[in-house]
């Protein structure tokens, strides 16, 4: 047999030139995909608060060091650069015509002496509203390019658009080589370089008495007169860009100065009592109300305006003192509130004044500010018409549980103002029906010789679970009777009850 050593051999040699083909393609891929742009670590975020840039008529400046390249690949003569933005702030006269790449940038961003690798230098090729594209025309030595660095602002800021930098201002780095393949793609090839929120926060310390029912709604529970609403206001130095961590606060560029906040408390403040009904508003006594930690404002009579549903005071001291408002009940007339106290939700809502140039107001709320809610039943009925003859009212409360409790009546004329407060309507006894048409009718005066039409609540001293509340009308003339809905928790729907 003869073997023909000469043709194995050139296939041997084939063999081997593939795969060392092939290793060099496997190493140079790992090179090429290690190989990452680094706009991120070098580059510093800044944060513009919202109540700057609405307020700065024209532009806002962004040191050109805050945003610096590393480059991570090897670049060659007619590769190609594109900066991409997220909104057009910066215009196209901003950017530098041609760049210059150093291994070491100083402080602001320009070049030091480049002591290591192959200086790189770009040229601008084109931009348009929302990014720039530069092209390499020139590598200076056969050295890497791997680790060289520089800015691309033309002077020593950009000076961006304020009114375009409201929803932040992110960049995005791309490049290719001259025939469009993708280089230096990485993780840090994006960065978020303006961020944007407002600097104040409103921060409340709710509400949250008791009113007590077995204490005839005269007294919170645990024989308590008074309850805490606290308020703070503070303007942020920094913006946190998740809230928690892990990214590191951001400085707020050219804050606003803060002036003064204006608090407006909404709720059901019909307890505070006029002492001066010949003058026009409420003029409360200062017991009703305390108020710490506010220039402006002392308690319910000194800088204090109430209405039958809120509070209006206006503090000057500095952010981030704790303002707190201490509501007394009693409001100085006694050992115990004068009149029934009413279960309330209450809200705040909180004006800053501040300057930005000019005279500047941020609105912020409404704020949930808490409630007092009973320790027992409470329901609404919104409609009920008697009189004339024609009309009669069927009222019920059904107890449900095995307990036994009072009934006080709230009566509203159809203008909301009140006819009757706490009024008393007999006692609920477990298991049984009760009915509080006659109480109605006997503060009402007794049947009204014509139509009147009013609202009223029922409380129950007994749980709110265990209550239901039937309320009707009825016409005389056609005997038909028209189920007026309410707020019971129990529910029995079309009801008959009489």
């Amino acid at each position: 047999m003869c073997f023909n050593f000469m043709k194995l051999e050139i296939v041997l040699m084939k063999t081997t030139f593939k795969k060392t083909l092939l290793a060099a393609a496997v190493a140079g891929f790992s090179l090429n995909a290690a190989a990452a742009v680094n706009i991120v670590d070098d580059s510093t975020a800044i944060a513009f608060s919202t109540e700057r840039l609405s307020n700065t008529a024209t532009t806002v400046n962004i040191p050109r060091e805050n945003l610096e390249v590393t480059l991570g690949a090897e670049y060659a003569v007619g590769d190609i650069i594109k900066f991409t933005f997220s909104a057009d702030a910066i215009a196209a006269t901003q950017f530098k015509t041609t760049v210059t790449s150093s291994d070491t940038l100083n402080a602001d961003g320009t070049p030091a002496a480049n002591v290591a690798g192959a200086t790189v230098t770009l040229g601008l090729l084109s931009s348009d509203a929302t990014s720039v594209t530069y092209r390499v025309t020139e590598v200076s030595a056969a050295l890497t390019t791997v680790g060289q660095k520089f800015t691309i602002a033309a002077g020593a800021n950009f000076a961006a658009t304020a009114s375009k930098l409201l929803n932040g201002l992110s960049v995005s780095y791309a490049a290719q080589t001259a025939n469009g393949v993708t280089i230096d793609a990485g993780t840090k090839s994006s960065f978020k370089l303006v961020y944007t929120a407002s600097e104040f926060s409103t921060a409340v310390t709710k509400l949250d008495a008791v009113v007590d029912v077995n204490d005839s709604r005269l007294s919170f529970t645990g024989a308590t007169f008074t309850d805490d609403l606290g308020v703070t206001v503070a303007q942020n130095a920094t913006y946190d860009p998740d809230g928690t961590g892990p990214l590191a606060a951001v400085n707020f560029l050219n804050p606003v100065t803060y002036v003064s906040s204006k608090y407006v408390v909404n709720g059901d403040f019909s307890w505070v009592v006029d002492s001066n009904t010949t003058t026009a508003g409420i003029q409360a006594n200062a017991a009703a109300a305390s108020i710490a930690g506010c220039t402006g404002a002392t308690d319910a009579a000194t800088g204090v305006t109430f209405t039958v549903d809120s509070m209006t005071f206006t503090c000057t001291d500095t952010p981030a003192t704790p303002v707190t408002v201490t509501f007394d009940v009693r409001q100085g007339l006694g050992a115990k509130a004068p009149a029934a106290i009413p279960a309330s939700s209450y809200t705040v809502t909180n004006t800053i004044n501040y300057t930005a140039g000019t005279a500047q107001t941020l609105v912020v709320g409404p704020k949930d500010a808490g409630a007092w809610t009973l320790n027992g039943s409470q329901v609404r009925v919104p409609y009920m018409v008697v009189g004339g003859s024609r009309f009669g009212i069927i009222a019920n409360v059904t107890n449900h549980g095995n307990k036994d409790g009072s009934i006080t009546l709230d009566i509203f004329a159809e203008d909301g103002s009140v006819i009757a407060s706490n009024y008393p309507a007999g006692t609920s006894k477990a298991g049984s029906v009760t009915s509080v048409a006659p109480a109605l009718l006997a503060a009402l005066g007794g049947s009204p010789a014509t139509v009147t039409k009013f609202s009223f609540q029922v409380t129950t001293n007994v749980p709110e679970n265990d209550v239901l509340v039937y309320a009707a009308y009825t016409d005389n003339t056609t005997s038909e009777r028209a189920i007026v809905n309410n707020d019971s928790k129990v529910q029995v729907k079309g009801a008959n009850v009489d």
